[in-house]
């Protein structure tokens, strides 16, 4: 029998335990007046909200425990509830950026599911042929989905960390949270996309992502702090006048200026190599 991957157990015991937390925690806010009156006032009814709410929870549940008794019904069963939740999210939720965070958070679970390593613990010995246990031999159609894979991680890093340097310059004191949110959503996404290739070359990869990250999340915070010097587009985001929005220079030049020297200096110790 195969040993169960790290990653497996760490997805599992977090399922299960995070299933129970927000099990106990939604049961409480679910009786708060306002919170039903405010969830009421959604496109979908309060009580499909809240059938949705636990069957995602009873499902977490389920799947985590069938993580560790290594049940190979369990993945497929978590991934078709991500792409149903991903689903009702986009479609019902009036927070499009907090369903965006669930489907990215859903599809790095999923990835740390279907690699060789987990895909070896979870299907029996039998199932097994050589070529599936053997990671290093790749057809070419084979190579061309893993490549397109790590690109996609490689973006999606990038974006994060752009997104995180970007809500550093937000003169919020609510900022901070989503900033580290963002940067350790753009690590993650980073190690997921360097794994394919067993960390080869990881830190060429990371400064080319540290830097164009970090660029990305400059010319936006440009962007947006000359927008907003406009009355039109503070009104649309209900926002006074007189009230500053991306102009935390101390902060955002801070982060900004901490990812681009280490962007460079993964640069440089490549190039030691």
């Amino acid at each position: 029998m195969n040993k169960r991957p790290t990653s497996i157990t760490i997805i599992a015991w977090y399922l299960i335990i995070a299933a129970c937390f927000f099990f106990i925690y939604f049961t409480a806010v679910f009786q708060d007046p306002a919170v039903r009156g405010s969830m009421s006032k959604e496109s979908l009814p309060f009580s499909f909200q809240m059938i949705i709410t636990y069957l995602g929870l009873f499902i977490s549940l389920v799947s985590g425990i069938g993580f560790l008794k290594r049940q190979n019904w369990a993945r497929f069963l978590y991934c078709g509830w991500c792409v149903i939740g991903s689903i009702i999210g986009f479609a019902a939720s009036p927070l499009r950026l907090t369903a965006l965070l669930g489907s990215a958070l859903y599809l790095l679970v999923i990835f740390f599911l279907f690699r060789p390593k987990a895909k070896a613990y979870f299907l029996s010995k039998e199932e097994l042929t050589e070529k599936e246990m053997d990671t290093n031999s790749l057809t070419p159609k084979k190579s061309l989905w893993l490549l397109i894979l790590k690109i996609i991680f490689y973006i999606l890093s990038a974006g994060f960390l752009g997104s995180g340097t970007l809500m550093a310059f937000l003169n919020d004191e609510h900022a901070i949270p989503i900033v580290i949110l963002f940067i350790t959503l753009s690590f993650l996404f980073l190690a997921a996309g360097l794994s394919f290739s067993r960390f080869q070359k990881w830190k060429k990869v990371s400064g080319i992502v540290l830097i164009s990250g970090s660029a990305y999340g400059a010319i936006m915070a440009a962007t947006l702090e000359w927008a907003s010097q406009s009355p039109e587009f503070r009104k649309s985001i209900q926002t006074p006048v007189d009230f500053p929005i991306f102009n935390d220079y101390s902060t955002g030049l801070s982060f900004l200026i901490l990812f681009i020297v280490g962007g460079l200096l993964m640069l440089r110790l490549h190039k030691a190599d």
